[in-house]
């Protein structure tokens, strides 16, 4: 009886221990992390570290594996990088939660990973492009006022400051705010600032699953600066500077154009105050009155002496000769 109960005990052991072990490949030893397009309904999966490795994929609205999923090899965009599709026309039930299961190599050294997809974070292909031409949906350049001149304490200042010059469409209308960039905005424009500098300096050297991240991210935080900005109307088609501003400020523009009263697009700008300032003493100027009568100096009582003994020379002279002339008549 004890051998038969023994017996039992270990075929009902091996049985579990079976159990455990034949589903150790549908296990999901391995994560990684996706980044998804959008695009016409379809979704473009872009898998972390996948990107040039081959792998096999199926999607279920259950995280774990079986025999009946339809694994298919990895697609290629057009710019041959492996991807994963969820096409409009799956079977798959796009009420509930779904997974994307990977699988890796075949046979006993086949991997699986699942990931939980959230399609509601996909960006689409316009989104997209829409991100990459940020500043430059809205024609604008930098310039500097008119020159601005006043006078204090004999000092004539001469200052121009710079601002945005909208030279876009003149028929539509355009708002703005001005963000000053001091290191005390909000955190969401921090980040913001900080994907922006990425998409300016790195972006076009990133993997295509790096860029779609960090476009879903601008994008993202674009719509909520545009949700709480305050904007006013541009005068003129020129935004100017603050008057406050001293140089060295940074600004973040957030520009809106509308038509009919319809927004057209948004876009964004940097301004970088610079304020010129010229200086010019002003150099006061005496009136100098003029008069016909000489100035009484030194020199001027020389030369009226001079000229009394050159007078008095020229009489002397003429009497002589007179006299002289009188003695010759009397001889």
């Amino acid at each position: 009886m004890n051998s038969l109960i023994r017996k039992s005990a270990l075929v009902v052991l091996f049985i579990l221990i079976v159990t455990l072990i034949l589903p150790m490949n549908k296990i999901f030893a391995v994560s990684q992390n996706v980044a998804i397009i959008n695009d016409e309904e379809d979704y473009i999966i872009y898998i972390e570290g996948l990107e040039k490795k081959a792998f096999k994929f199926a999607f279920s609205n259950e995280s774990v594996a079986d025999d009946s999923l339809d694994f298919t090899a990895n697609w290629e965009d057009t710019n041959d990088i492996n991807i994963a599709c969820l096409e409009k026309n799956s079977k798959i039930d796009f009420s509930k939660a779904i997974f994307l299961i990977i699988k890796e190599g075949e046979g006993e050294k086949a991997t699986y990973s699942s990931i939980k997809l959230n399609l509601s974070n996909a960006i689409t292909k316009e989104e997209m492009a829409n991100v990459e031409k940020l500043t430059k949906k809205i024609s604008i350049k930098i310039s500097k006022s008119k020159p601005i001149s006043r006078e204090e304490n004999g000092v004539k200042k001469t200052e121009t400051v710079d601002q945005i010059e909208i030279t876009d469409d003149k028929d539509c209308k355009y708002k703005y705010e001005l963000i000053k960039l001091d290191g005390n905005e909000k955190e969401s424009i921090k980040q913001f600032m900080g994907l922006v500098n990425t998409l300016n300096d790195s972006y076009k050297t990133m993997s295509m699953y790096n860029k779609v991240l960090v476009a879903t991210g601008i994008k993202d935080l674009y719509k909520d600066l545009y949700k709480n900005a305050k904007l006013i109307n541009v005068e003129n088609m020129i935004i100017f500077e603050p008057q406050d501003a001293i140089e060295g400020d940074r600004y973040l523009a957030l520009i809106q154009k509308e038509k009919d009263g319809k927004i057209i697009t948004n876009d964004i700008q940097f301004l970088t105050c610079t304020n010129g300032e010229e200086k010019e003493i002003v150099k006061e100027t005496k009136v100098v009155k003029e008069t016909s009568i000489l100035p009484v100096t030194y020199d001027s009582i020389v030369l009226i002496i001079m000229l009394a003994v050159i007078l008095i020379i020229i009489i002397a002279i003429v009497l002589r000769m007179r006299n002289l002339n009188a003695k010759e008549n009397n001889k």
